[in-house]
């Protein structure tokens, strides 16, 4: 059933039946009115980008890619580099860097539309907002892909390209096996800490999802 509300200053429909992601320590924690209000600058992810993927190989996804397994066959760094990808900071700063506050911020720096928090807040609940076992501050990539193996098996290891490196139906982003083969669980799990697990307006409105994310294929 759709929900009317008002964040961050203006009025905003969302269907939150099935959420799915785009097509935090409490002393970073943001409000959702500051989340529309100071979140609007446009992060420099051609910067990112360049600096991220100076020496890999950029050439796209090909439809001979489509059956090979990413964690097989493409570092993550190439993995990603070969997407067409806006989010470069968000794999700068949390995965290259090992910052996953840095690169959390700098992703949500960038994201000022009320509709696409919405979508965010339903994919963190769904996902992310139940992990207690990761820290922004001391979790690195390796935890994290222990982590996934608990949760998801080698799902996230077997996990193949798909169409233009984004997957397949049910292996998708925001389904958490392609976040994991790409390195950047955690990342997502470090912006959704800070802008949306512990904010009030977003518990009511998502809290019943926390764990429902189905089993991967």
């Amino acid at each position: 059933m759709p929900i009317v509300l008002c964040l961050f200053g203006v009025l905003c429909t969302a269907a939150v039946a099935s959420p799915a992601k785009k097509v935090n320590s409490n002393q970073h924690l943001v409000s959702a009115s500051q989340v529309g209000s100071t979140l609007l600058v446009n992060s420099p992810d051609d910067v990112c980008h360049a600096a991220l993927c100076s020496g890999e190989d950029t050439s796209p996804y090909t439809a001979a890619d489509m059956f090979k397994v990413v964690y097989d066959t493409w570092p993550w760094k190439q993995a990603y580099c070969k997407l067409e990808n806006p989010d470069a900071c968000l794999w700068k700063g949390c995965a290259a860097d090992g910052n996953l506050t840095k690169g959390a911020l700098d992703f949500l720096s960038r994201k000022g539309d009320a509709a696409y928090y919405i979508g965010e807040a339903a994919y963190c609940f769904q996902e992310h907002c139940s992990n207690t076992e990761f820290d922004l501050q001391t979790t690195t990539l390796s935890q994290a892909q222990q982590y996934c193996d608990k949760k998801f098996g080698g799902a996230w290891r077997r996990l193949t390209a798909g169409p233009d490196g984004y997957g397949w139906p049910g292996q998708t982003p925001g389904s958490g096996v392609w976040e994991r083969a790409h390195a950047n669980y955690h990342c997502d799990w470090a912006y959704c800490k800070i802008a949306f697990c512990d904010v009030p307006e977003y518990q009511a409105m998502f809290a019943f999802l926390e764990g429902a994310s189905p089993a991967p294929f």
